[in-house]
């Protein structure tokens, strides 16, 4: 029996649906979850509620819905122009108030837009004709700025949603924006969950007031939202598994798991991409005419840097110019990315990207949110034509699937960092650590816990001199083949990366010369290193921080002066720290998979037993490439032998490999 709980400011937790999520959302609708996606979901779906709860807390200390913030920037997605303004809008939805502020103010006159999206047939998170669309008024100048304020009345947002935050022309509507800013999931969720009338009009309101919408919430009285505990935080999850791996948004046949595939750690290598069939949707610049690849053209992908250095092409400045204004990155994995999100304050990258994605810190569009990352994506990656026009060349996703994608992602690795020192077992390894630790080895200080945060638990930006390596691989693939993708640039024949920002040029790269940290627990499995692929072992990627490019660097003073053997160390401790999270990760699953019912131990039993062979696969490699922890590999290896293929296991064999998996962590670590 399903127990149902009011839910209160504080409380609006949920985990299954059978049934579709989307209420005819997309062509995607209608479907229910495949075992693969239920998988992930049976086992992310408690993070995910632990990562609302912890939102929740800090947006009730801050004021809850009475300070709503929602960054507005430039997005490559959505803007009819590009520009260098930004700003914010500050929302309070109880009170019905909004504040918007804009630096370096376009000339001429500029309007400010509210849009409620509304979910149906053809519709997507821009400002579509159906949707909800608020002219509030008129920016006033205030020297390169400019600001609008606002007093509503307490009812404006009684049964309205704000999506969508649009400063555009005034000659424009908010289809035609300049700016936009947008909420997160947990926001959309929390607001939806706040009153009765808020949850009709929003995204996961039940079809009639008597009746429970298919993440189990209805409305129990004119005042009572209640929620079923056994539905939501599982529902969204799986949605976002599906739509992950098989959702092409009508474009070239990509997903968003061509570029991550789930049993790869998300990320691809040059190796990895050897392996694909010559028709995989990853290649399609090769056999799709309109996205065919000229030198001196504009740029959907670089074949040969795709195969030879497993890079892709990013318009991180926008797609006004695709001749020349491109840069070249590899495929990050999406693992611990809740560990990772919160950026710095201080170090001039907040402006406003609320949340770290992508090798810059500043990958996705709109708000520069994780939920926002998935229309950048489509845009960038899935087109029919270089026109990249939405309806033709794909669809943009809608609120619902941004949504589940965001839940998805955010159940996806670990969803903590360690706590170091370790009591490490084997000397070496122990004395890597040691070495991390120290003031003179720096590491620690940009990599807190071997995490991708400062100690001050938030992702910083550096400028680290990576962009002046010798002999980089994009360089040397380019001279062999004599191509110059940069013609009209002398010296270069690639654009000079410079990470972090909308502004630049090729010769001097784009963004301010800063890239963002990255965590490091999961490093020595998703090889290769760097935005640009440029190192290929984990005792490379060391290396290069006691290199000549990064003392030159404004990160590398002071100098690090490490000898070979301690670089060893150094990365032995990286291998086996990566080795335990493997270890983790694989007990996640086979618990998970002891767990199940009966019913479902072979269907949603199979692909939670493939991730976990995946993983005791990766700590296999980690340790065996190193000749380290031989006994601890042993062990795995008898961890995998007992996972069948293709079928489920009884709780008896679940037992045993969480034995072998638990003698192989306490070979590393006590």
């Amino acid at each position: 029996m399903r127990i149902l709980w009011p839910v209160t400011l504080a409380s609006a937790f949920v985990l299954l649906a059978s049934g579709s999520y989307f209420k005819d959302a997309s062509p995607a609708s209608g479907s229910t979850a495949s075992s693969q996606a239920l998988a992930y979901a049976a086992r992310g779906a408690a993070k995910l509620e632990s990562a609302y709860q912890v939102w929740v807390n800090a947006h009730e200390a801050a004021g809850g819905d009475r300070n709503v913030r929602m960054p507005l920037t430039y997005s490559k997605s959505l803007s009819h122009e590009f520009t260098t303004a930004y700003g914010s809008a500050t929302l309070d939805l109880i009170e019905g108030r909004i504040e918007v502020e804009v630096a370096h103010a376009p000339e001429g006159e500029l309007d400010v837009w509210i849009v409620d999206n509304r979910v149906g047939t053809g519709t997507s998170v821009r400002a579509d004709a159906s949707d909800i669309r608020i002219h509030l008024g008129r920016l006033e100048r205030d020297g390169n700025g400019a600001r609008l304020e606002l007093d509503l009345g307490s009812d404006f947002f009684a049964q309205l949603q704000p999506d969508l935050v649009v400063v555009a022309r005034s000659n424009a509507g908010p289809e035609q924006g300049l700016l936009y800013g947008s909420v997160s999931l947990f926001q959309r969720l929390y607001t939806s969950l706040r009153t009765p009338e808020l949850l009709q009009v929003s995204d996961y309101a039940p079809p009639a007031a008597a009746e429970r919408s298919s993440f189990g919430i209805s409305v129990a009285n004119a005042a009572e939202v209640i929620v079923d505990r056994d539905v939501l935080f599982d529902s969204l999850v799986a949605a976002g598994a599906d739509l992950f791996i098989n959702e092409t948004f009508d474009g070239n046949g990509r997903t968003c798991a061509t570029c991550h595939p789930l049993a790869n750690n998300t990320q691809l290598s040059v190796s990895d991409i050897a392996r694909l069939p010559d028709n995989d949707p990853l290649f399609i610049a090769e056999f799709l005419p309109t996205l065919a690849f000229m030198p001196a053209g504009p740029k959907f992908e670089v074949p040969p840097l795709m195969r030879g250095a497993g890079l892709i092409v990013e318009n991180v400045d926008g797609m006004a110019d695709l001749v020349n204004r491109f840069t070249m990155r590899g495929i990050p994995h999406t693992l611990a990315l809740s560990t990772s999100l919160d950026p710095a304050v201080g170090d001039g990258t907040t402006i406003p990207p609320v949340q770290r994605t992508g090798w810059s810190g500043d990958g996705a569009p709109n708000s520069g949110s994780l939920r926002d990352f998935a229309t950048g994506a489509v845009t960038q990656h899935f087109p029919l034509t270089l026109a990249r026009i939405p309806g033709f060349d794909f669809r943009l996703p809608t609120d619902p699937e941004l949504d589940a994608m965001e839940a998805f992602q955010l159940s996806l690795g670990r969803s903590q960092d360690l706590q170091l020192p370790l009591n490490l077992l084997d000397p070496i390894v122990a004395r890597g650590q040691e070495i991390f630790l120290s003031p003179e080895a720096r590491c620690n200080g940009c990599h807190n816990n071997a995490s991708a945060n400062t100690a001050a638990g938030t992702n910083r930006n550096f400028a680290t001199g990576v962009e002046d390596q010798v002999d980089r691989p994009i360089a040397t693939i380019l001279a062999d083949l004599g191509i110059d993708l940069t013609p009209g640039v002398p010296g270069n024949v690639f654009p000079r990366d410079a990470g972090f920002g909308q502004s630049g040029n090729p010769a001097n790269g784009f963004g301010n010369g800063t890239f963002n940290t990255t965590p490091l627990v999961e490093a020595a499995d998703t090889a290769p290193f760097f935005h640009d692929n440029q190192i290929r072992t984990i005792e490379g990627a060391v290396a290069f921080y006691n290199g000549e490019s990064f003392a030159n660097s404004p990160a590398g003073t002071p100098a690090i002066d490490l000898q070979p053997t301690q670089i060893e160390a150094v990365a032995a401790f990286l291998r086996a720290i990566n080795a335990l999270e493997n270890i983790r990760a694989s007990r996640e699953l086979i618990a998970t998979v002891r767990s199940l019912p009966a019913a479902q131990r072979d269907t949603v039993g199979p692909p939670l037993l493939l991730q976990a062979g995946i993983e005791i696969d990766d700590a296999i490699e980690v340790l065996v490439a190193a000749d380290l922890q031989p006994a601890a590999v042993a062990d795995l290896l008898a961890a995998r032998a007992l996972i069948p293929a293709n079928r489920g296991i009884q709780p008896a064999r679940a037992a045993q490999i969480l034995t072998a998996l638990d003698r192989a962590r306490g070979r590393i670590v006590l």
